[in-house]
């Protein structure tokens, strides 16, 4: 399997589940309350959901960095 075959099978059963995603119920009564919003509070859950996942996005490997530089330390004083 080449690089190209291998990137087209991930494309393809990325978009079936994206198609999935968007025929469930629970999506299509979603999107239709959300179209239903004004277009500035539209805006300012899309800020809010991106900021929201980027927090935690860093907050991960911002945890990890706090936790070596604490062994760290721990490790200095008991050496």
């Amino acid at each position: 399997m080449d690089i190209s075959s291998l990137k087209d099978q991930l494309s393809d059963q990325f978009k079936e589940l994206k198609d999935r995603i968007q025929e469930s119920s629970l999506y299509v009564e979603l999107k239709e309350r959300f179209d239903l919003l004004p277009g500035r509070v539209q805006k300012l859950i899309v800020i809010g959901s991106t900021l929201l996942v980027g927090f935690f996005l860093f907050s991960i490997p911002y945890g990890n960095l706090s936790d070596s530089w604490f062994y760290e330390e721990q490790f200095e004083e008991s050496r």
